[in-house]
């Protein structure tokens, strides 16, 4: 990740990651010279005001200033969020950021901070999520899950719904794989599992690593979900490694509706190498 400017503010994302504001404007005062002060956007008592409170008596030991936690819950976590970046992008303000606060940019519209405004200096926690049901209800297993989901599927109108592990006795003409393979930990080993459902074609969608947001933002645009980048060479090799023949390259725009983003597919239509989504068609 580039190095940003010095008006954006710090953050530290626990659950998530730590940051801290970048090139901070330091004067002839050795930092920090005062306390900094930890915002957690969360009540107290809970996991991000417990982390928050352990790194903080860290923190004091290294930095040799205090480190008060402030909590400041509200709208899932954007009441911290406007506290965080009301304040001075000095160094003094830091915040832990859980991803409910991230899911915000992806459901919100009205969200009024981005990506840009922070940047994430450290992961802090990682830990599984947990499913849970009522005891009186009627799912007790797995099973009942994926039984109670694909009748639901069913009453929504999808008239073959097949799960992860069936394998359908039906021959399709492709298997679409969109904005699948970069959340993926082993893509090779994935793409070879594909090899039990009976298709004549694979086609992969995925983000493309030269698209040309990635050069004019000052850091990589992604969503934090995602494990990898592709670009054209390394996607049909993975393709071929899991013993597919690659068959077809096209690379495209997403946003042709927009003024802006109208005008950019004129731009991308001479240099489509930069385009935002990697298509590859691959056979058998």
């Amino acid at each position: 990740m580039k190095e940003g400017n010095n008006t954006r503010r710090s953050l530290v994302m626990g659950a998530g990651a730590l940051a801290l504001a970048p090139r901070l404007a330091f004067s002839q005062d050795k930092y920090p010279s005062r306390p900094v002060e930890f915002i957690v956007p969360w009540g107290a008592g809970g996991g991000a005001d417990q982390l928050a409170r352990r790194t903080g008596k860290l923190l004091e030991g290294d930095l040799k200033v205090s480190v008060p936690v402030v909590n400041v819950p509200g709208a899932t976590g954007n009441t911290g969020m406007a506290k965080l970046l009301a304040a001075a992008p000095d160094g003094y303000s830091i915040s832990i950021m859980t991803w409910d606060t991230y899911a915000l940019l992806a459901t919100t519209p009205s969200t009024r901070w981005s990506l840009k405004d922070i940047i994430p200096v450290a992961l802090m926690i990682k830990q599984p999520s947990a499913f849970m049901t009522a005891a009186n209800g009627n799912l007790k297993t797995w099973a009942d899950v994926e039984r109670e989901a694909g009748t639901l599927l069913h009453e929504l109108g999808f008239p073959a719904v097949h799960l992860p592990d069936d394998v359908p006795d039906d021959d399709y003409d492709l298997c679409l794989l969109a904005d699948v393979i970069e959340h993926v930990g082993d893509v090779v080993a994935f793409l070879e599992s594909m090899q039990r459902y009976r298709f004549r074609q694979l086609v992969v969608a995925t983000p493309n690593a030269f698209r040309l947001r990635n050069f004019l933002s000052r850091g990589e645009l992604i969503n934090t979900d995602h494990r990898y980048w592709f670009s054209p060479y390394t996607l049909c090799k993975v393709l071929a490694d899991a013993g597919y023949a690659p068959q077809r390259v096209e690379l495209c725009h997403s946003d042709y509706v927009s003024g802006k983003g109208a005008l950019l597919a004129r731009v991308l239509d001479a240099l489509p190498k930069y385009r935002d989504t990697l298509i590859v068609t691959a056979s058998r």
